[in-house]
């Protein structure tokens, strides 16, 4: 990628979230970019990166205004280019509190608060897919705790329930098969108005990543699913990039309909019973796979950080490459002991590159990982 001589320096207020750890390596392919970090999490893996400038720690707060000040703090302490939020409750809080920011003009370009809040509610996102004439699968809502029988009668079973809220990960999605499972989780489940009820699709997993600016996008990827882990409706941990006419035409409605400005990824499902890609649902942050669009071509948060700063730039073209994750390596070998023999695969294709690049902040990472896990093992005999 063609870098400015012009150096940038970039704020992440949010480098407790687990993505930033992607960010943070997309980001060290740009040679002029100085990187700031300030995190809730004072033994955090990613301030060993040797790519980071300056790691800064704050006790958790929940106060927002708290948490701003100590946004404008480290803003003009080290002279801030560009505010970088990570995950969606930095960008929301940023968006409903802009007006407290010393210099709003430094936040990262970002939606108005409005959609915004439409793309992170799955029942008010479905009902703007309905609005526009966006193929969705059939969805509905509960009211005072009930689901409507037409309802019940035109998703049928069986049906997917899911937090209204977005969650990531697929985290809380839960599939019903049957009238007795729906009527169980209707009665035993608090707050249920807050889910979402939604027709269960057999299908080909596709996603979209986007860049947009006042809903042109300006950098996209879309990529197919071909592994995954055992827990479901998790993120894709093997995947190849490819190209829909369709997918993209359909994200290009979507996000003008939106008038998107910032990064987005979109959840499709391949419905072969009508023949036609369905959105599931829009992720308005970064996503798990983001590694994998830089290593096919596409550097998404410094295209972002150019698209934000009013720099202009041609629109990327990306290599149909397959990807592996780190979890997806792992279920690969244990499957086929001779992908360890493909050193070239493995370097150019996986994220593992970042690790080499970056060793102590990753050998950190992985250890403190390895130990959670051990943990949680144990805390659950």
């Amino acid at each position: 990628m063609e870098n400015s001589d012009t150096s940038i320096s970039v704020l992440i207020p949010d480098g407790e979230h687990y993505y930033f750890r992607t960010i943070a390596n997309c980001l060290s392919e740009a040679n002029n970019l100085k990187i700031y970090l300030f995190s809730n999490k004072k033994d955090l893996p990613m301030r060993y990166s040797r790519f980071i400038d300056h790691f800064s720690y704050y006790p958790k707060t929940s106060d927002v205004k708290e948490w701003i000040a100590q946004i404008n703090s480290e803003t003009e302490r080290h002279d801030i280019d560009l505010i970088l939020p990570v995950f969606e409750d930095s960008m929301r809080a940023l968006l409903e509190n802009k007006n407290l920011l010393t210099n709003a003009k430094k936040l990262m370009l970002l939606p108005t608060l409005e959609n915004y809040k439409i793309a992170l509610n799955k029942g008010l996102f479905a009902q703007h897919l309905y609005a526009q004439n966006i193929p969705q699968p059939k969805t509905a809502h509960t009211k005072n705790g009930q689901l409507a029988n037409d309802a019940v009668l035109e998703i049928g079973f069986p049906m997917l329930v899911k937090p209204g809220l977005n969650s990531g990960g697929g985290m809380g999605i839960k599939i019903l098969k049957n009238q007795e499972a729906l009527d169980g989780f209707l009665t035993t489940q608090k707050n249920v108005d807050s889910y979402v009820f939604q027709e269960f699709i057999e299908g080909e997993d596709v996603g979209c990543n986007v860049l947009c600016k006042n809903g042109e996008i300006l950098a996209y990827t879309i990529q197919k699913g071909f592994l995954w882990s055992s827990r479901p409706y998790t993120p894709q941990v093997g995947l190849n990039f490819i190209f829909k006419e369709d997918v993209y035409a359909i994200v290009s409605k979507l996000m003008k309909s939106l008038n998107w400005s910032g990064v987005a990824n979109i959840d499709f499902l391949f419905d072969k019973k009508n023949n036609c890609f369905k959105v599931l649902e829009i992720n308005p942050r970064y996503w798990a796979t983001m590694e994998a669009s830089l290593i096919a071509g596409v550097n998404f948060p410094y295209l972002y950080c150019l698209m934000s700063l009013g720099k202009s730039f041609e629109q990327p073209t990306y290599r149909h490459i397959s990807y592996l994750s780190v979890q997806g390596v792992i279920i690969s070998v244990r499957k086929d002991i001779g992908l360890l023999a493909r050193p070239r695969y493995l370097l150019k294709n996986t994220p593992l590159r970042f690790a080499f690049r970056d060793s102590i902040a990753h050998l950190y990472h992985y250890s403190w990982a390895i130990k959670k896990t051990l943990f949680s093992r144990k805390q659950r005999k």
